[in-house]
């Protein structure tokens, strides 16, 4: 399994939260995230959809942590 740099992860984490926050602000509005993760030589779908400042996955599990803001 390939890992990610942890400079590359954080930068995706601050583009999330910074999408969280714009969400947060502007309450009637969805947001929804398309891409793909690499694994190995195949693409995967990536779907995000963020909510009044909630962000969740619909194709993959992510981590919960509720000491996490």
């Amino acid at each position: 399994m390939e890992e990610t740099p942890a400079s590359q992860k954080m930068a995706k984490n601050d583009l999330i939260n910074s999408l969280e926050k714009i969400s947060f602000e502007i309450p009637d509005r969805i947001l929804k995230l398309e891409g793909f993760i690499l694994k190995g030589n195949q693409k995967e779908l990536l779907e995000i959809i963020i909510f009044r400042g909630f962000s969740s996955s619909t194709t993959h599990p992510i981590e919960i942590d509720s000491e996490k803001k």
